[in-house]
């Protein structure tokens, strides 16, 4: 199976069970020990009393398949702060939830820096409103 992402192309896993109170450097670093980070992609809650926060996991994108692997194989199952690791390759599933949600992060490490911009999807916003309009004009029709 192919884990090579078609648009970045690049090789991502999934790291799980992440301390909540890691700093975006901290999984820099951590996932720089294995070879060159292109980006880390993560979820920030949407709503709810912890709106704006971090989730516990992320995406790591490598430029090579061998560096992915070994931070794969070495960092799964490994205690940082109080949490074991759980890292995988990231899968089709996992990228559409990254694509559909708005309000994604993502550090560009190209550059040896993290820096932070908020992606929003906005086709699937409008795609959405332009559904949920023709429904309401067909139902203006019916009345």
């Amino acid at each position: 199976m192919d884990r090579k992402s078609n648009a970045s192309k690049s090789w991502r896993i999934y790291i799980g069970n992440l301390d909540r109170r890691l700093a975006n450097t901290d999984i820099l670093k951590l996932a720089s020990k294995y070879g060159k980070v292109k980006a880390i992609s993560e979820r920030v809650r949407q709503s709810g009393p912890k709106k704006g926060k971090r989730m516990n996991y992320c995406f790591v994108e490598y430029e090579k398949q061998e560096d992915a692997d070994k931070a794969r194989i070495s960092m799964n199952g490994k205690i940082i702060g109080f949490k074991v690791l759980q890292v995988r390759w990231a899968t089709d599933h996992q990228d559409q939830i990254m694509i559909t949600n708005t309000g994604k992060r993502k550090y560009d490490c190209a550059n040896d820096d993290a820096k932070s911009s908020v992606l929003q999807n906005s086709s699937t916003t409008g795609t959405m409103v332009e559904i949920i309009q023709k429904k309401l004009k067909a139902m203006e029709k019916r009345d």
